[in-house]
């Protein structure tokens, strides 16, 4: 995702006045024509600066540009604008943006997983307790690079719902990435690193990475249906198209 940053409802250029300051994370489509990331992907500031206006939000959402197919450094890729943003939840137990694209890409939608995601309790062996492993997957564009792809030896933390915490090879830039069990659902939307002391293959770590589980975004979808035509009509559009991957 290319998202421009305005201020004022001006859009806010590089020293020099000809280069504009974009924002860059990754987005995946949830429905034919809709894509998810991070709220704070679209709101395209620091963490230590104040939000953008809703007007401002809106108009970088506007301004943003899917990027499709850059699978490597040499491919040029596609770019499909947005045209909708549909809703936003900006707490960080949400931090979700849907957006709905100018024209539907040459790509399937990602299926996902409509469950809390739970971690098993530690089962006692003969030789001890032992927790049995969920491994997760992440597609990503780290700093707006082409895509990357962490298999496998990544294994879920923690299932606090509404979030997940798990170690997974992620680089910087990586927000707004699927988080995918082995039969590949979404089943959390990547948002960060964060300060966690944690054990994994016999380390201490200071950090676990951080998602928000698709059961939640879902249900915030839902509240927010309730009152917003706009978004119930994308929420009804990803069930139906969501049930084909279970027709």
């Amino acid at each position: 995702m290319i998202v421009p940053r305005y201020e004022g409802g001006n859009q806010i250029f590089l020293p020099g006045g000809t280069d504009p300051v974009y924002g860059l994370g990754p987005g995946w489509l949830i429905g034919s024509d809709l894509m998810m990331t991070n709220y704070h992907v679209v709101r395209n500031r620091l963490s230590s600066e104040a939000a953008p206006s809703d007007d401002d939000l809106r108009t970088q959402a506007l301004g943003t540009q899917a990027h499709f197919f850059f699978d490597a450094e040499a491919l040029a890729g596609t770019k499909i604008k947005v045209k909708e943003l549909v809703a936003v939840g900006k707490k960080n137990t949400e931090d979700f943006a849907l957006l709905r694209l100018e024209t539907k890409p040459d790509v399937k939608f990602l299926p996902v997983l409509d469950e809390k995601v739970v971690v098993s309790e530690a089962q006692q062996t003969p030789k001890g307790a032992v927790v049995k492993a969920l491994a997760v997957n992440i597609i990503q564009h780290p700093g707006g690079l082409a895509k990357r792809v962490a298999l496998r030896n990544n294994l879920v933390y923690t299932g606090d719902y509404p979030k997940l915490h798990y170690f997974t090879d992620t680089l910087g830039g990586s927000s707004g990435s699927p988080v995918l069990d082995d039969l590949w659902r979404v089943v959390a939307l990547h948002r960060a690193a964060v300060p966690k002391t944690a054990v994994f293959h016999g380390k201490t770590l200071g950090y676990v990475n951080e998602g928000i589980q698709i059961h939640a975004v879902l249900a915030a979808l839902a509240g927010l249906a309730a009152a917003d035509p706009q978004v119930a009509a994308a929420l009804t559009q990803i069930r139906d198209e969501q049930a084909a991957f279970d027709a």
